[in-house]
């Protein structure tokens, strides 16, 4: 539920959300720092690297 709540307040997209670490979050300055994101590959090769 906190995390709709941070979507629905801020207009994030869903893998921003669920891409935050502790450390992208300000308390102080009531900030957070969105750098990346959470993404679904379909398929990996035998290294991990996405195919396709």
């Amino acid at each position: 539920m906190p995390v709709l709540l941070l979507i629905l307040n801020t207009g994030m997209r869903i893998g921003e959300a669920l891409g935050l670490e502790w450390s992208d979050i300000d308390f102080k300055n009531k900030a957070l720092k969105v750098n990346k994101t959470l993404t679904k590959a379909k398929e990996r090769d035998k290294k991990g690297s996405v195919v396709g």
